[in-house]
């Protein structure tokens, strides 16, 4: 771990900085008096400003701080991720700071970037439901946008991939929750800098150095400045990175402000039952034209899962939703299920639908009367003439539900079958 600086206190801390007015007027706009906030921090330039950024802006307008949440994660997967955590605690101190550490159970398991992002995503979307957060503020910078704009046209992006991140977008992995980007619009050297002159301290991550751990890693390290380089410019890189961010803008410029009608945005959060086990559960009517290969990866994107996705699985996910009236398909523990007209993504153990519930399965709130008696579905059940399988389609109810549809017996005959927890 690199320190810059001196380790201070964020409660003493006054920016001064051209861009200043400008990110905290577009914070104005967005944040609402009574609404609480969480600023994600990883200790890095980009967090240690955004959260710097965000701490004057509620002291500015007179916000109540104590809606103002500060929140880290502590994967423990390199030797100094304990002696980062205790620099924010010092610097956070006199903060709503939340601290939250990897269970040492998951430590040996993977730790990919996606398999952590998806890890801080559940947990912050814990913590938006607990303290009713209208808002998660990210650090992310032009130069993660760049990077991002590269990996998506690596792999069949449209224009949607292109402009990849938004200073502000609503988040399926939050449940629709409001994310905002303060330093979307900045490059990663002005914010360092930047840091420096105000004397905010940040760490550096060794990790983001290493080429080997990640294909973002070898685009930032080694493809870009390599890009870069090429331009008869002295500044190659200031040139560049200006450059992408004038076609961003141009872009959202003449960019629609309703969807497409294949936009597959807009998920539903539905239950995730117990039994299941869920990580996350969403549905979505499917649009009935228009569907494109990067609706499908602004879409995975969006769900953490978009990592070493192949051309070959865009191509057969995207004929699937085109063309199909049932089925699923499988990616990467995720389970993309097509029943009467929507699409059903949910991430959960492997055939997870085939599990028969037990008989004294304690989450069904109704009561009834004796002689009935309610359970839960058995092989061999029939209801009306028909198997149930068979009464569960003419109901439209999907595959992955029918197995938790409870059913009310009378006299060893089933009498009725109620709607699906």
């Amino acid at each position: 771990m690199k320190k810059q600086a001196k380790t201070g206190n964020i409660l003493q801390q006054n920016l001064t900085f051209p861009e200043k007015n400008k990110i905290l007027e577009s914070l104005k706009t967005q944040i609402g008096s009574k609404k609480k906030v969480i600023v994600a921090i990883s200790g890095g330039s980009d967090s240690m400003l955004t959260a710097v950024l965000v701490q004057n802006f509620f002291i500015m307008d007179k916000y109540d701080t104590k809606n103002l949440y500060f929140v880290h994660f502590n994967h423990k997967i390199r030797p100094e991720s304990d002696q980062e955590e205790q620099f924010i605690r010092n610097y956070f101190k006199g903060t709503n700071l939340i601290c939250i550490h990897r269970h040492s159970s998951l430590v040996t398991r993977n730790n990919t970037e996606g398999d952590l992002r998806t890890r801080r995503y559940s947990e912050l979307k814990k913590l938006v439901k607990k303290y009713k957060v209208s808002h998660v503020i990210l650090g992310h910078n032009l130069s993660d946008r760049i990077e991002s704009t590269f990996l998506n046209l690596l792999r069949g992006a449209g224009i949607k991939g292109f402009t990849s991140m938004q200073f502000s977008e609503s988040h399926h992995l939050l449940s629709g929750t409001k994310v905002l980007r303060p330093l979307i619009n900045m490059p990663k050297s002005e914010i360092e800098n930047i840091c420096k002159k105000n004397h905010i301290p940040y760490v550096t991550d060794a990790s983001n150095y290493d080429d080997t751990t990640s294909l973002r890693n070898k685009l930032r390290n080694k493809i870009l400045p390599s890009l870069y380089a090429l331009s008869k410019n002295q500044k190659g890189r200031e040139t560049f990175e200006q450059s992408m961010l004038n076609i961003y803008e141009e872009i959202g410029k003449t960019k629609k402000k309703s969807p497409s009608e294949g936009d597959l945005g807009g998920l539903k959060s539905i239950k995730q039952s117990p039994y299941r086990k869920a990580k996350f559960a969403y549905q979505r009517d499917i649009p009935k034209k228009g569907i494109t290969t990067e609706n499908i990866i602004s879409l995975l994107n969006q769900l953490g899962i978009y990592n070493n996705v192949s051309s070959a699985f865009l191509n057969t996910l995207l004929t699937f939703l085109q063309t199909s009236n049932s089925g699923y398909k499988y990616f990467q523990g995720t389970y993309f299920f097509v029943a009467h007209g929507k699409i059903y993504i949910i991430q959960a153990p492997t055939n997870f639908w085939k599990k028969i519930i037990s008989q004294s399965h304690p989450n069904l709130p109704i009561s009834i009367k004796s002689p009935n008696l309610l359970r839960y579905p058995q092989p061999g059940d029939r209801y009306k003439g028909k198997t149930r399988n068979q009464y569960c389609i003419t109901q439209k109810i999907p595959l992955f539900r029918r197995n938790f549809v409870a059913v009310l017996e009378t006299d060893g005959k089933i009498n009725k079958i109620l709607k699906p927890m």
